[in-house]
């Protein structure tokens, strides 16, 4: 009964829930030993003469790397975003004005938090990038709420808070606070737009792809040289756990259509190599995306729509919405409704050895356009739209 009155209540109200864990979260009393003293003690120094942001001539970002990152090497074609983001915005902004600040798995939250801070006040930051759907240091408490509310004391900065999933509620109801708490917070979301979802309502960077740095291309070109299609159509990532491609690829096979999974050799659950991944792609004809969010009915922007283009392969998706706003549908990618859909589309295209290479040259050379400057453009958009400082 209880769970269904929940339910009820929150189909009523759906911010409810919302509201309710932002009053409490902004009622919380953080380990003032731990955190809070540190933090205002930093925040309240006076600021130099001539520090401001303001008095910048340029531009300057932190991307503070992600915490999922840490046993990744920092270092080309390794599937490591956080070196891809440092890179390409070094291409967008110029090498001068981006840094960048590790973070070890063993540093406390009240530490990491007070080098960030205390890096942007020194160096006049303007703009500060994280990701938040995860803590910096891999912990297991999130604390980016308490980051911002200590950041918008300087009241110059601003704050760009990076999503992969807001589909998932949790996410969602994080970035709301982020942005209610700091009114110079644009956020990025990766996977769908937040107007509506997130308030206030606010212009936000999305979605949009995460880049590919010119390091980290040549370094795979050059690797996978003389590799070539085998496999005509496969499904590169996990399957146990997501009941919802498992049905879809059991879909597919009852209707004839044999898929390829994970050819590269992946094991369920192992991190693959990124040039390992990058030559599964490469080997593969076509390539199926699924583009709902796991667990909730919500279709996403998938990055795989940018990366099987980059490496040779056709992607087919199982839904053309945000990807037809980059890629040209039938002409750069398959969107398909059905198994037997996809079948009668890709007959031809399999029997048609020049027009699959039409089609995977066009998607190619779109995607090109798209790694390195898109994610960058539309950050650097959506700054402009709230009529905030640009990146450039």
């Amino acid at each position: 009964m209880r769970a269904g009155l929940s339910r009820a209540i929150n189909g009523r109200f759906p911010r409810l829930s919302w509201n309710i864990w932002s009053a409490r979260r902004t009622a919380q009393q953080w380990s003032p030993a731990e955190i809070a003293p540190a933090l205002d003690n930093l925040t309240s120094r006076r600021k130099p003469r001539g520090t401001s942001a303001a008095a910048r001539d340029s531009s300057l970002l932190i991307v503070v790397p992600s915490a999922d990152h840490e046993e990744i090497p920092c270092a080309p074609a390794q599937g490591n975003y956080s070196f891809e983001l440092f890179e390409t915005a070094r291409i967008f902004m110029g090498a001068d004005n981006v840094r960048t600040i590790r973070i070890a798995s063993d540093e406390s939250t009240r530490n990491y938090h007070q080098r960030i801070l205390a890096f942007a006040r020194d160096h006049r930051v303007t703009h500060i990038l994280s990701r938040i759907d995860i803590e910096a240091n891999g912990g297991p408490h999130w604390s980016w709420d308490l980051f911002v509310r200590s950041l918008r004391r300087n009241q110059e900065m601003v704050y760009l808070p990076l999503t992969y999933d807001s589909a998932y509620p949790y996410v969602s109801m994080h970035l709301d606070r982020i942005t209610r708490l700091h009114a110079r917070a644009v956020p990025i979301v990766l996977d769908r737009p937040i107007e509506g979802v997130v308030r206030p309502r606010r212009p936000a960077a999305g979605p949009l792809f995460l880049p590919l740095s010119d390091l980290s291309m040549a370094t795979i070109n050059e690797a996978l040289e003389g590799v070539s299609a085998e496999y005509d159509i496969t499904f590169i990532g996990n399957v146990s756990g997501y009941p919802y491609r498992s049905q879809l690829l059991e879909d597919l096979a009852q209707a004839g259509i044999d898929v390829h999974i994970n050819p590269h050799g992946r094991s369920e659950g192992q991190l693959a190599g990124f040039v390992s991944y990058a030559e599964a792609l490469r080997k593969s004809r076509i390539t199926l995306n699924f583009t709902r969010c796991n667990g909730v009915p919500i279709t996403q922007l998938k990055t795989r729509m940018l990366e099987g283009a980059l490496f040779g392969a056709v992607v087919a998706a199982d839904s053309p919405l945000y990807a037809q706003d980059y890629f040209e549908q039938g002409s750069e990618f398959i969107a398909y409704n059905s198994p037997r859909d996809l079948e009668q589309q890709l007959q031809p295209l399999l029997e048609d050895e020049t027009s699959l290479q039409r089609m995977r040259e066009r998607a190619l050379s779109r995607a090109d356009h798209l790694r390195v400057m898109n994610f960058w453009e539309k950050t650097d958009a959506a700054l402009r739209k709230n009529r905030l400082p640009g990146l450039t």
